[in-house]
């Protein structure tokens, strides 16, 4: 597949692409048609492979959603989950010892479940965080060009 230098090749959403494609009753003849491209260049699109930003435009032109609608997810980076994963067992390990610290100290059921539920909204509130921040993260590994080229 042809491209110019310094462009970056973008994925397509396989699933997404033949989707709207189909949604709109399209063959792939006669998208490839519609779009101003070889039949083959839509075939490698629907497969996954990677296309130019002019292909990707184009495609979304023919199926009037934005560019951004049409690429493929980003894989998460390698130790995303391992993070993800510490983070809860940090929680969880947190939550046992505070309740279990609150059942040794309690005089009463009321002074426990009222330290049991300050506890559980601590726990709510840190998985909320830990959820934001991994998405802020995320969202923080896109490239320029890429992010450029996703909002045209």
């Amino acid at each position: 597949m042809e491209h110019r230098e310094g462009l970056p090749e973008l994925k397509i959403d396989p699933k997404t692409l033949k989707l709207l494609r189909e949604h709109r009753l399209y063959s792939q003849e006669e998208f490839a048609i519609a779009a101003g491209m070889s039949v083959r260049t839509v075939q490698r699109a629907e497969m996954g492979m990677p296309v130019s930003a002019e292909t990707l435009k184009s495609i979304a032109s023919v199926l009037e959603v934005p560019t951004k609608r049409l690429l493929a997810p980003k894989p998460l980076p390698k130790g995303y989950w391992i993070g993800v994963c510490s983070g809860a067992a940090g929680i969880c390990v947190g939550t046992v010892w505070a309740v279990f610290a609150a059942m040794q100290g309690a005089g009463n059921e009321a002074e426990l479940g009222a330290a049991l539920g300050v506890i559980f909204a601590a726990c709510g509130l840190s998985s909320a965080l830990l959820g934001t921040l991994a998405n802020k993260f995320r969202k923080s590994l896109e490239t320029p060009q890429l992010a450029e080229a996703s909002n045209r």
